[in-house]
């Protein structure tokens, strides 16, 4: 075709510019950038000769090649190409011109390409105003823009602004476009990347399948364009644990990309790391390193020296020589990885803080402990921060994300443990779970336990500062060294070029200063012997002190027991006014969980016998820490769960005599309102008892709830504290907030309750007249509990509501946000439970507490103990689900 418009018109004519131009295009989506390149270089050579056959047809092929380029990995030459263009349009068209959207975003994308994603970000705002105000907010031009910015905030680690630019993408582009075209893939495809990051992996598997799917459809299976939507799913697919499919999808890609595009393009790379990764993960550590080396040298050969891509090589490279115990080559690997992401990326961002884990264990692998606990500390410090922005996208990002980095949390509390920094290793555990109650109940103002921090040691702090400062000025120099490389381009002055020489000279200094501190730091750590354990114990002292006298002042005869759950262990810390000490259980987290479920339904069922179950949960949770708490002289444990724990009921364990209710008071502890706990109980009570007994749509009626609140609130017929009575059409929300601001030391509600956890919108109480009361309503509409010692949520599912999760969190949720409202305690239920039952153990327990001047905790054990011995409630389906949070006083 080109030869015969050549012929025809001449190779100077814009007819035949304008074939060149199509077939260059043609060859361009058929991923042949050779030929592509080729044709456009040619068209181009025709404007250098002097030809002009229309500057939209040159501008046209100017951008094209740029995009050819970048294809190719010529990111140099893509940028030159896209600043010659601006340069041109810009003075033609004015800088507001909607027409330069277009070379913006090419010359964006190069710069996303070589990682500089600061300036493409201003460049990407630049295109997405120019497009909103001259095509609309729904205009597919808009929604390619949307995308584009979304894929720059992601490299930034700021998914919270990038989650709903993607999700405004995807809805215009299926409007637009339909359900299964290029556009609306390209939008699923990045929200699913999105989605991986937060650790949404199977949100991310279902994006990722539907981009899939479109891909097939509209490239055929074997473009290149498949192959990167093949890459997004076998990367989640190992996120799952589903190596096997993850390696067979990412050899599948190799095959399409090595056809199409050529050996050494970063694509290629892409597919042989995520065939590392599935090798690694499934422990073939040996197989995986040539993998990584092979990734190496692609990105170090196509990329400049500091992209992060090439840290990502060189700390995959690294972990599979520490899995093989080569060591003397992983830690360079690490610290050389380190120094890129400083440079590149900052201290801050989460990729960074990934590497401090790996070089952490690799430390810790080596005995050099002190050194590891420090950089796990700065990890974490880091991951705080990056709660603390997520938590603005939405509830279930935020548990997500916590699931993804909480295994780095219990590495260290278990080191410290190990190590015997209790104190420090339970301000650890204090931490994942404060954040986890966060992220259960969503919180306003500075509450926001994400903005807290690990401290450090003396020594710790020393050397943090030394790196920091080092790797601060890193990330300064690197900033201006890449501004002054984007101004070679463009040419630079005699001034400007003495400062890149003398940049060049101080980033080798500050590089070797960095690697020396981290040298330096493991050097420190292991020579300082006696004097580093005399500052831990110091360090750790103060804090361990507090506690102690918490616990002093509810009794000597009070523990505190914190569980914690690793992949094949767990971990208690014990503290009592006198000692503090740590103890484990080998078990695998998996098999512990089957049993935990395995008891669960048999408790569901008060025809089953529990009694093996139950004794087999008490050796591995409580024999381990029996004779601890024995010397000790406790009669109160307060318990502080982790994960599937929470879903257990430990009264209900068994030691081969007795359940643990006949033996121990053992409440629910929180740290997030332990200073609740020194509060002193209001010695009589009066009651306010509100119900629901008839049914609603969705919710069966509560025959006993009249029964059981005339049990406890005295009227002609009977009860035991002297109160008032509001059921049904009578327990409205007017009628809750002012019993709940009035002197009603005891609210008693018998009601459903439905928890969907993480949101305040979708969890509420069921009213008398039919009415829903969220907990947002709850904790934005000014209820207070300051008067109330104990709020009680009887004859509903309170525990665990509507909604499960998997680890527990739920189980202290709603006790949570009632004590920051100023609630003392909360007493609730970890199953639905039965009405009669309920009727008279409620009845029962107010009346011991009211005559018998007991705690609220041994009230409730000994009313607990009294309807086990009733041959009829025997079974721990009826006394057990009860369990009390917070002062239980």
């Amino acid at each position: 075709m080109a030869a015969i418009l050549t012929q025809v018109y001449g190779e100077n004519h814009s007819q035949t510019v304008g074939g060149l131009l199509y077939l260059a295009n043609n060859y361009y989506r058929l991923a042949n950038y050779q030929d592509a390149q080729r044709v456009y270089e040619r068209i181009l050579s025709f404007y250098q000769s002097g030809a002009t056959p229309g500057h939209e047809l040159i501008n046209t092929a100017t951008s094209n090649l740029a995009l050819t380029y970048a294809a190719m990995g010529k990111h140099d030459e893509a940028i030159a190409l896209y600043k010659r263009v601006l340069k041109v349009e810009e003075k033609r068209l004015g800088p507001d011109h909607v027409n330069l959207a277009d070379y913006l975003s090419g010359l964006a994308t190069a710069y996303t390409n070589i990682a500089m994603h600061n300036e493409a970000l201003l460049l990407k705002q630049r295109v997405l105003d120019l497009r909103e105000k001259a095509l609309g907010e729904n205009n597919a031009l808009t929604a390619e823009s949307l995308n584009n910015l979304a894929v720059t905030y992601v490299h930034l680690a700021q998914y919270e602004n990038a989650l709903p630019l993607q999700e405004r993408s995807l809805a215009i582009r299926e409007r637009i476009f339909g359900l299964e075209h290029s556009e609306t893939a390209q939008s699923i495809f990045n929200l699913a990347t999105t989605q991986f990051y937060l650790g949404a992996h199977q949100k991310a598997l279902a994006l990722n399948q539907r981009s899939l799917r479109i891909h097939e459809i509209v490239y055929g299976p074997l473009h290149p364009r498949t192959a990167i939507a093949i890459t997004g799913l076998a990367t989640t697919y190992d996120a799952l644990l589903d190596h096997e499919e993850a390696l067979r999808l990412h050899e599948k890609a190799l095959l399409i990309f090595e056809k199409s595009l050529g050996v050494t393009y970063a694509y290629v790379a892409r597919s042989v790391e995520g065939m590392g990764n599935a090798n690694y993960r499934l422990g073939r550590f040996r197989s995986a390193i040539p993998l990584y080396e092979r990734v190496l040298t692609i990105r170090e050969a196509a990329l400049p020296p500091t992209h992060p891509t090439i840290a990502d090589g060189l700390s995959n490279l690294a972990s599979a020589h520490r899995e093989v115990g080569n060591y003397r080559l992983a830690i360079p690997f690490y610290q050389r990885a380190l120094l890129i992401q400083e440079i590149s990326r900052g201290g801050t961002h989460p990729g960074s803080a990934r590497i401090v884990d790996n070089l952490a264990r690799a430390y810790q692998q080596l005995g050099q402990i002190n050194a590891a606990i420090s950089l796990f500390k700065s990890s974490i410090n880091v991951y705080q921060g990056a709660r603390e922005q997520i938590s603005r996208i939405g509830s279930t990002e935020l548990r997500s994300y916590t699931d993804l980095v909480s295994k780095t949390y219990q590495e260290l509390a278990a080191l410290l443990t190990d190590q015997g920094r209790l104190a420090e290793a339970q301000i650890v555990l204090d931490m994942l779970k404060e954040d986890e109650q966060f992220d259960f109940i969503r919180r306003a103002g500075n509450a926001d336990p994400r903005r807290s921090r690990i401290g450090y040691t003396a020594t710790e702090q020393t050397w943090v500062t030394r790196y920091r400062q080092i790797a601060d000025r890193l990330g300064a120099l690197g900033s201006e060294e890449r501004e002054l490389e984007k101004q070679a381009k463009l040419g630079l002055t005699a001034e400007q070029k003495r400062r890149q020489q003398a940049l060049a000279a101080d980033l080798e200094v500050a590089r070797k200063a960095f690697e020396s501190t981290l040298t330096d730091m493991r050097e420190a750590f292991a020579s300082r012997g006696p004097a580093r354990a005399v500052e831990v114990v110091e360090t750790s002292v103060q804090a361990q002190r507090e506690l102690q006298s918490l616990l002093k002042s509810l009794g000597d005869d009070t523990a505190l027991v914190q569980y914690f759950i690793t992949e094949d262990r767990v971990g208690m810390l014990v503290t009592t006014p006198g000692i503090q000490l740590a103890r484990n259980t080998k078990v695998d987290a998996k098999e512990l969980n089957r049993q935990i479920g395995a008891y669960r339904r048999l408790l569901g069922d008060p025809k089953s016998n529990p009694l093996p179950a139950a004794q087999a949960l008490y050796q591995l949770l409580v024999a381990p820490i029996e004779k601890d708490l024995e010397q000790a002289g406790a009669r109160t444990v307060m318990l502080s769960l982790d994960g599937a724990l929470r879903y257990l009921p430990f009264g209900a364990l068994h030691d081969g005599k007795q359940y643990l209710a006949q033996r121990w008071k053992m409440p629910m502890y929180t740290s997030v309102t332990r200073e609740k706990l020194r509060d002193a109980a209001t010695p009589t009570w009066q009651a306010a008892g509100l119900g629901v007994t008839r049914a609603w749509p969705e919710f069966k009626p509560l025959t006993g709830v009249r029964e059981e609140i005339g049990g406890i609130v005295k009227t002609a017929a009977g009860g035991v504290i002297p109160g008032e009575i509001y059921l049904d059409a009578a327990f409205t929300a007017a009628r809750f907030k002012d019993v709940s601001q009035r002197q009603f030391p005891l609210l008693h509600i018998a009601s459903h309750f439905r928890f969907s956890p993480g949101t305040e919108v979708n969890s509420f109480l069921l009213l008398g007249d039919g009415q829903q009361l969220t907990l947002g309503d709850i904790r934005t509409q000014n209820y207070r509990f300051d008067n109330v010692d104990l709020l009680t949520l009887s004859a509903c599912d309170t525990g665990l509501g509507g909604g499960r999760d998997e680890r527990g969190r739920e189980i202290e949720g709603f006790g949570v946000i009632a004590q920051q409202q100023g609630a003392k305690a909360v007493l609730a239920t970890l199953w639905p439970v039965a009405d009669q039952s309920t009727a008279v153990l409620m009845a029962d327990m107010y009346r011991r507490r009211q005559t018998q001047n007991l705690t609220k905790i041994e009230a409730l054990r000994q009313a607990q103990i009294a309807l086990q011995s009733q041959p009829k409630y025997a079974h721990p389906y009826y006394w057990a689900p009860f369990i009390l949070m917070g002062n239980w006083k």
